[in-house]
């Protein structure tokens, strides 16, 4: 975390099983730092050190409220560190929803359920606020790739066009006529669902769409139902890429 006066960044790292006489590398520059760990009963155990005040603190949240149950450190900087903590809290419930979605995708692989895979990870990007600006573009573009060895035989004309962006802005004006078009007469739609990532990621990398839940519905249509993988190989191996690099 970074920042005097509030909190102006927040770097989230997972570390993983550690021992005693392990070392943690920190970032020096950072003013604060915030460990974090789950105990056997389900417990969030925290210790939170500040570089500027020299000061730590310990504390457990209670598993139902998230709220601080017991709490070690200056009483007047409590009002500090539970400003913190629900801040952790929402990265921690992000991380939670990211590593299910990854997780599902996973086991989906091993069972050979392609299809099923990049549905859950099509799921975890259209919430695309779980995930940094950098990640949901690697994931997008990850998925043009695929989308070159997937066939779909038809689709649902109108529930690919009731997902469409509905905007003012000049650009989504020109992305929603033109694929409501191309939706309608539903010629070459494997050519075009290709041709919508690309669009999509455009706009999104241009910060013209910012809600990606809708449009990816259609493209979690497109896969899921009715589609055939032409080479499961490479799907396989792009799919598992994505996986690796959400971790």
């Amino acid at each position: 975390m970074r920042g005097t006066g509030g909190i102006s960044k927040i770097k989230s790292e997972f570390i993983g099983a550690f021992e005693d006489k392990d070392v943690i590398h920190i970032d020096k520059n950072a003013s604060m730092i915030i460990l974090s760990s789950q105990t056997w009963l389900n417990d969030s155990v925290y210790f939170v050190y500040n570089q500027e005040l020299k000061l730590g603190w310990h504390f457990i949240s209670d598993k139902n409220s998230g709220k601080i149950d017991k709490y070690i450190g200056p009483n007047e900087y409590l009002n500090l560190i539970e400003h913190v903590l629900n801040r952790i809290t929402k990265i921690e419930k992000n991380r939670s929803f990211k590593l299910e979605y990854l997780n599902l995708a996973s086991k989906e692989i091993t069972e050979n359920n392609l299809k099923s895979a990049l549905v859950n990870l099509l799921i975890l990007v259209r919430e695309n606020h779980r995930l940094n600006k950098q990640q949901v573009i690697f994931v997008l573009r990850e998925l043009f790739i695929i989308l070159h060895q997937i066939e779909n035989q038809g689709i649902d004309k109108m529930y690919y066009i009731g997902n469409l962006v509905y905007s003012t802005d000049e650009k989504l004006v020109e992305f929603n006529e033109k694929y409501k078009q191309i939706f309608e007469e539903g010629r070459n739609i494997n050519h075009e669902m290709r041709c919508y990532v690309w669009d999509i990621l455009k706009l999104y990398e241009s910060d013209i769409l910012t809600n990606l839940d809708f449009v990816l519905r259609n493209l979690e249509v497109y896969i899921r139902d009715d589609s055939v993988i032409l080479n499961e190989i490479s799907v396989k191996h792009y799919t598992e890429n994505i996986i690796e690099n959400l971790l």
